[in-house]
């Protein structure tokens, strides 16, 4: 995607799936433990949610919610699974 240009969904997937994985081979690489990782994406995530906010003129309240919407989804939907991967006695 060249710069100026508007990111398309498709676009925007790939890059969030590549940005996933570069965040997540990287705690596991530095071995930083997960509550502590946890909480340094949520801080990044709302710090550069204020960003683009303000860089683009919009309100930030709206993008906050939808960031913390994605984060209770995601953790929903990941919870039911891990906790069975623990109680079966992985690591």
């Amino acid at each position: 995607m060249d710069i100026g240009e508007d990111p398309t969904d498709d676009d925007l997937v790939i890059e969030l799936v590549a940005a996933q994985e570069v965040i997540a081979r990287t705690i596991v690489e530095a071995d930083i433990d997960l509550q502590v990782a946890a909480v340094a994406c949520a801080a990044l995530a709302g710090e550069y949610t204020a960003a683009t906010a303000a860089g683009r003129g919009l309100l930030l309240a709206p993008l906050i919610r939808e960031a913390i919407g994605v984060v209770r989804r995601r953790g929903n939907e990941a919870y039911p699974k891990l906790q069975q991967h623990f109680e079966a006695g992985h690591a």
